[in-house]
């Protein structure tokens, strides 16, 4: 079997997560986080957009993890 190591270069890698956390890169982050390429900060959720907003034209997709059950949010302000 071959073998091959993944160079993810700047970007954090998600490892894992469960009820309250993430782990990226290794390190255990608590509550809701934004993970960009080359850093990763912390966000309080819906009500607060500027985060979000700041990344425009820098991202094209951004996942939101709403847990057990789906919700839409159309827009943020």
């Amino acid at each position: 079997m071959q073998l091959t190591e993944i160079d993810y270069g700047k970007a954090r890698p998600i490892d894992g997560y469960g009820l309250g956390f993430f782990r990226i890169a290794g390190e255990v982050q608590s509550g809701a986080v934004l993970v960009m390429a080359d850093r990763v900060t912390s966000w309080k959720g819906y009500g607060d957009p500027d985060p979000l907003l700041a990344l425009a034209g820098q991202v094209d997709v951004v996942f939101v993890g709403t847990g057990a059950e789906t919700v839409s949010y159309t827009h943020l302000r």
